[in-house]
């Protein structure tokens, strides 16, 4: 059972808003890197695969801080957690500017991804823990939207042109003061504890409960495949976040500020993708939204990356592979993973982010820098392609978990119902 805040329907979304508002951050932090990578690879000298490092470094730190995280947020209550986390990552923010070379800028980037690393986990686990089940996908959704529309929307223009009049080095001290305004908001919204159910499931906390937690959150049915497609999901995430810019730039011949304005207009009318496919998730089920989410971004990013086209073709070939991501990735790396293990969300979304921020958006920005440098930037283009169509056979073998879609099924399936898994 749901243990749902009394306070309404006004209080969810107040909820759910606020933290989205908090995503949006992160998404300024993790994505507004690679805006601005062609002024950084110019001063800093570097090579793509140096690039790609910039970008995948805060990834494993991510990993690891959304892991631990989760465990812990189930144990001790997701609030403190998360406060703490959006602190030092701001605080981490601000001084990036002041990096000297390329290493100083690695090691920055690394120590942001701990701080950030907490937001997903505790974050969407607390909108599953505190909303209406039948909206899950749906408030799970707008959560992500933050991240899409601050970060690769909104984004993509602001960073830009910021990075224009002022120079790269002052865009991330600005994202700081958004962090610090929003987390501290965050102190008078969320819930002060958690509910008894996940406290209860969880258990003590104690040196083995990460590993613990992590053998058992893998085995339970569906996990492994979820785990997956949040992988080849993030891989698809890295990809763009290091190389659309460049690839516009150099392989398409478009200015900074000309492409981040086709990066930002996609992005930013992409996003209603985390209204649309949660919508379809909620009332269809989770599989069939998901399948053709994932059909759809892998061949529009395709044509993307294969087939030159004019300007307003660009946007909206991108714009429709954006609706179809960003509504596809809520879904792998949070729907699914708390109604796959309702009673220890925390763990399941942060192990699922643990691979798949580990061995997605970490492993393919380098992958991708590696293959540019040894052909095209085309390349790691058309590999982000291949990692959204590649989730649609995945889904296939996992357990439907919409609460519509298993309600239907009570009267001839009644151990079909939300929160069945014992762990």
């Amino acid at each position: 059972m749901d243990e749902r805040s009394k306070q309404g329907p006004v209080y969810e979304w107040t909820l759910v808003i606020s933290l989205a508002l908090m995503f949006g951050f992160v998404g300024l932090n993790r994505v507004g890197i690679g805006f601005v990578l062609p002024p950084i690879v110019q001063e800093f000298h570097l090579e793509f695969w140096q690039a790609g490092l910039l970008v995948s470094g805060t990834s494993l730190a991510w990993a690891v801080s959304a892991w631990l995280s989760g465990c812990v947020s189930d144990r001790v209550g997701r609030k403190n957690v998360l406060v703490i986390g959006m602190y030092a990552a701001s605080a981490i923010s601000a001084i990036l500017g002041t990096a000297w070379n390329f290493l100083s800028l690695f090691i920055f980037r690394d120590l942001l991804g701990f701080g950030d690393g907490v937001s997903l986990t505790t974050g969407q686990s607390t909108i599953a823990e505190r909303t209406n089940p039948h909206r899950r996908a749906l408030y799970q959704g707008i959560f992500n939207g933050g991240y899409s529309l601050l970060g690769l929307g909104f984004g993509a223009y602001i960073i830009t042109h910021l990075s224009t009049a002022f120079g790269w080095r002052w865009v991330f001290t600005i994202v700081a003061v958004f962090g610090v305004i929003i987390t501290t908001w965050l102190i008078f919204v969320l819930p002060k504890d958690l509910p008894a159910s996940a406290r209860s499931g969880a258990g003590q906390l104690n040196a083995s409960s990460f590993f613990k937690d992590l053998k058992e959150i893998l085995g339970a049915p569906g996990m492994a495949r979820v785990t997956l497609c949040s992988t080849l999901g993030l891989g698809w995430l890295g990809l763009n976040i290091a190389f659309n810019a460049l690839f516009l730039t150099q392989v398409r011949g478009y200015s900074l500020n000309d492409a981040g304005s086709i990066l930002s207009i996609s992005a930013v009318i992409g996003v209603s993708g985390v209204i649309f496919v949660p919508g379809v998730a909620d009332r269809l089920g989770r599989k069939v939204a998901g399948i053709i989410a994932s059909i759809g971004a892998g061949v529009c990013f395709l044509i993307f990356a294969l087939v030159p086209m004019p300007t307003v073709a660009t946007v909206i070939v991108l714009t429709l592979g954006s609706i179809c991501a960003s509504g596809l990735s809520p879904l792998t790396l949070a729907t699914l993973p708390s109604e796959l293990v309702p009673l220890r969300r925390g763990a399941a979304i942060g192990v699922a982010n643990l691979f798949a921020a580990s061995f997605g958006i970490t492993l393919s920005p380098i992958i991708g820098g590696f293959l540019a440098d040894h052909s095209s930037l085309i390349v790691p283009v058309v590999l982000g392609g291949l990692c959204q169509l590649g989730i649609a056979p995945i889904l296939q073998g996992i357990p439907e978990t919409a609460p519509r879609i298993l309600a239907r099924r009570l009267e001839t399936q009644p151990s079909a119902v939300e929160g069945a898994m014992p762990i």
